[in-house]
Parts: C-alpha cells; sequence; structure tokens
C-alpha cells in the first residue's frame, strides 16, 4: 500500500542516518525495528519514539512526530486515520473483497486526504 511508503521510508532514512551518526538513546528504535515481524504500528510506534528525543533535528522531529500523529488516531477534523486499525479491520492479510462497501469508499476517502495533507504539508 502507498500509505505505507508515507509511514516506512521517512523511519527508515532517520534510522540509517542515525546509524552513521550515533546519538545516546537510539538502540531502542533500532532493536525494535531489527527485533522481530515488523507490522504498521511498529513503524508508527517507531515513529513516535523517535519524535520524542531531545537530540534529533527539529526537522526529524517535525516529520516523525507528523507521522505518529496523523496515522495513530482518527480525527477526519484534522485529516487523521488511525491506518492500523483500519487495514488490519478492513484488509487484513491482501483478503479485501473486491466490492467496496459505501462505508468503505467513505474510509478509503478519509485515507486519502490524510495522505493528501501529509504531502501538502512536507513534500
Amino acid at each position: 500500500m502507498f500509505l505505507e511508503l508515507t509511514i516506512k521510508l521517512p523511519v527508515i532514512y532517520v534510522i540509517a542516518d542515525l546509524f552513521h551518526n550515533p546519538q545516546e538513546g537510539y538502540e531502542n528504535s533500532l532493536a525494535l525495528l531489527l527485533g522481530g515481524p515488523l507490522s504498521l504500528g511498529t513503524w508508527i510506534v517507531v515513529a513516535d519514539r523517535l519524535s520524542k528525543k531531545q537530540n534529533l533535528s527539529e526537522d526529524y522531529q517535525i516529520l516523525l512526530n507528523e507521522i505518529a500523529t496523523r496515522y495513530k488516531s482518527t480525527n477526519p477534523n484534522n485529516y487523521q486515520f488511525d491506518i492500523t486499525n483500519w487495514r488490519n479491520d478492513r484488509i487484513g492479510h491482501g483478503s479485501y473483497s473486491s466490492s467496496l462497501q459505501e462505508e468503505h469508499k467513505l474510509e478509503v476517502e478519509q485515507i486519502l486526504l490524510s495522505v493528501k495533507r501529509y504531502f501538502e504539508k512536507y513534500v
């Protein structure tokens, strides 16, 4: 899913930068990413944890906080959408129905608005 890339790629970039320029306290986030199967929720947790590190650049903090905030809970007024729960409830592991119910169409619209807002703000 395209949306997953807006979560994973920035986290990978920040972790790679931290790997090459180590700073104290980032081992836990790296261990979380390398410790086993990665769920979408794990990526959001890592973004959230890293965004709260004091020694992280302000640009990284803002970007990672945006990911954690925008995709952790649902608030259509702020273009926020709990993508992890939606994906697990609606798509599962690739078993998405070919016929979209009207409710699903509205949810997909909210997700796309969230992604649009993200790109308008950061790209």
